[in-house]
């Protein structure tokens, strides 16, 4: 504890002041000033309410409220609960090499059926590649036999 509760109740018990009364001034509930004169601040709605009807009351009871509300904030910090630190664990990744492999298998995949459907469209057609070789033109033959039969009249009749 750090004392501010009990300086706000001996206050409180000075004056002769019951929690009704001081609900009616302070617009505070009975059970958050019991819960302040206890120091019991889970009840609290949070640290800042906290701090805010600390000062109010405080006030109300003539104490100097910044000297209460560091007190409160000075238990806060003894009081505070360790920091767990979550363990981490290494996030799954996808692996690498998966993706080159699969694309490495699909270009060979896609040489194998270039080289298959080439060769299955050729089967029919293995016939003699001589046929495909088209000669090369050759000059025109001179008929100089017909010319010198046309010149002994022998054609005509």
């Amino acid at each position: 504890m750090a004392g501010e509760g009990t300086i706000l109740r001996k206050a409180r018990e000075e004056k002769d002041l019951s929690y009704q009364n001081i609900e009616e001034s302070i617009k505070i509930r009975v059970r958050y000033l019991e819960a302040l004169e206890n120091e019991d601040y889970g009840i609290l709605p949070g640290a800042t309410y906290s701090r805010g009807f600390l000062r109010t009351y405080a006030k109300y009871l003539g104490i100097n409220p910044q000297e209460i509300v560091n007190s409160y904030s000075a238990s806060l910090v003894k009081e505070a609960e360790p920091v767990i630190q979550p363990t981490f664990s290494p996030i799954p990744t996808n692996q690498v090499w998966f993706r080159p492999l699969v694309l490495a298998v699909m270009a060979i995949l896609a040489v194998i059926i270039v080289i298959v459907i080439s060769l299955v469209s050729n089967w029919g057609n293995k016939s003699d590649t001589s046929q495909y070789v088209t000669p090369f033109p050759t000059a025109p033959q001179t008929n100089n036999q017909n010319t010198a039969d046309s010149g002994t009249g022998q054609g005509s009749g």
